[in-house]
Protein backbone atom coordinates (compact mmCIF):
# COMPACT_ATOMS: atom_id res chain seq x y z
CA UNK A 1 0.00 0.00 0.00
CA UNK A 2 2.92 2.31 0.67
CA UNK A 3 4.30 1.80 -2.83
CA UNK A 4 0.87 2.44 -4.33
CA UNK A 5 0.68 5.73 -2.45
CA UNK A 6 4.25 6.73 -3.35
CA UNK A 7 3.62 6.12 -7.06
CA UNK A 8 0.13 7.62 -7.33
CA UNK A 9 -0.71 9.63 -4.22
CA UNK A 10 -3.78 7.42 -3.75
CA UNK A 11 -4.35 5.79 -0.37
CA UNK A 12 -5.83 2.30 -0.76
CA UNK A 13 -6.89 -0.58 1.44
CA UNK A 14 -6.56 -4.20 0.42
CA UNK A 15 -9.89 -5.94 -0.07
CA UNK A 16 -8.49 -9.39 -0.95
CA UNK A 17 -5.66 -11.33 -2.53
CA UNK A 18 -6.54 -12.27 -6.11
CA UNK A 19 -3.53 -14.23 -7.35
CA UNK A 20 0.21 -14.78 -7.32
CA UNK A 21 2.00 -14.81 -10.68
CA UNK A 22 5.39 -16.56 -10.58
CA UNK A 23 5.88 -18.61 -13.76
CA UNK A 24 7.25 -15.81 -15.91
CA UNK A 25 10.68 -14.49 -16.75
CA UNK A 26 11.87 -11.40 -18.56
CA UNK A 27 15.03 -10.92 -20.59
CA UNK A 28 16.32 -7.37 -20.53
CA UNK A 29 18.13 -5.61 -23.41
CA UNK A 30 21.50 -6.18 -21.68
CA UNK A 31 20.84 -9.95 -21.61
CA UNK A 32 19.97 -10.22 -17.92
CA UNK A 33 17.15 -12.63 -17.17
CA UNK A 34 14.88 -12.34 -14.15
CA UNK A 35 11.97 -14.32 -12.78
CA UNK A 36 9.31 -11.79 -11.86
CA UNK A 37 6.92 -12.36 -8.97
CA UNK A 38 3.73 -10.30 -8.86
CA UNK A 39 1.09 -10.49 -6.14
CA UNK A 40 -2.25 -9.15 -7.37
CA UNK A 41 -4.65 -7.60 -4.85
CA UNK A 42 -8.08 -6.08 -5.21
CA UNK A 43 -7.88 -2.67 -3.55
CA UNK A 44 -10.27 0.17 -2.95
CA UNK A 45 -9.48 3.85 -2.62
CA UNK A 46 -9.40 5.50 0.79
CA UNK A 47 -9.25 8.97 -0.79
CA UNK A 48 -10.67 10.99 -3.66
CA UNK A 49 -8.84 10.05 -6.86
CA UNK A 50 -7.50 12.70 -9.22
CA UNK A 51 -4.85 12.42 -11.93
CA UNK A 52 -3.64 15.92 -11.01
CA UNK A 53 -1.50 14.48 -8.21
CA UNK A 54 0.47 12.04 -10.38
CA UNK A 55 3.86 13.70 -10.39
CA UNK A 56 6.35 10.86 -10.02
CA UNK A 57 8.84 10.23 -12.82
CA UNK A 58 7.51 6.67 -12.84
CA UNK A 59 3.90 7.73 -13.40
CA UNK A 60 4.13 10.34 -16.14
CA UNK A 61 1.61 8.48 -18.31
CA UNK A 62 -0.65 7.23 -15.53
CA UNK A 63 -4.34 7.84 -16.12
CA UNK A 64 -7.82 6.41 -16.01
CA UNK A 65 -9.60 4.75 -18.89
CA UNK A 66 -12.77 2.81 -19.58
CA UNK A 67 -12.50 -0.94 -19.01
CA UNK A 68 -13.51 -1.53 -22.64
CA UNK A 69 -10.36 0.30 -23.78
CA UNK A 70 -7.88 -1.85 -21.85
CA UNK A 71 -7.27 -4.14 -24.82
CA UNK A 72 -6.24 -1.15 -26.97
CA UNK A 73 -3.28 -0.42 -24.68
CA UNK A 74 0.05 -1.90 -25.75
CA UNK A 75 0.99 -4.45 -23.08
CA UNK A 76 4.62 -5.50 -23.46
CA UNK A 77 4.63 -8.29 -20.91
CA UNK A 78 2.71 -11.59 -21.06
CA UNK A 79 2.45 -11.64 -17.27
CA UNK A 80 0.62 -8.31 -17.28
CA UNK A 81 -1.62 -9.43 -20.14
CA UNK A 82 -2.58 -12.58 -18.21
CA UNK A 83 -3.31 -10.52 -15.09
CA UNK A 84 -5.62 -8.21 -17.05
CA UNK A 85 -7.39 -11.14 -18.72
CA UNK A 86 -7.82 -12.93 -15.38
CA UNK A 87 -9.23 -9.79 -13.77
CA UNK A 88 -11.82 -9.06 -16.44
CA UNK A 89 -12.79 -12.74 -16.70
CA UNK A 90 -12.93 -12.96 -12.89
CA UNK A 91 -10.85 -16.13 -12.84
CA UNK A 92 -7.65 -16.41 -10.91
CA UNK A 93 -5.82 -19.70 -11.48
CA UNK A 94 -3.35 -20.26 -8.68
CA UNK A 95 -0.84 -21.99 -10.98
CA UNK A 96 0.19 -19.00 -13.12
Amino acid sequence: MREFYEETGIEVRVEKLLNVYTKYSDIYPNGDEAQVLIILYLVSSETFISTNFFSSDETLELGFFDHRDVYNIAIVNQQHQDMINDFFQNKFPIDR
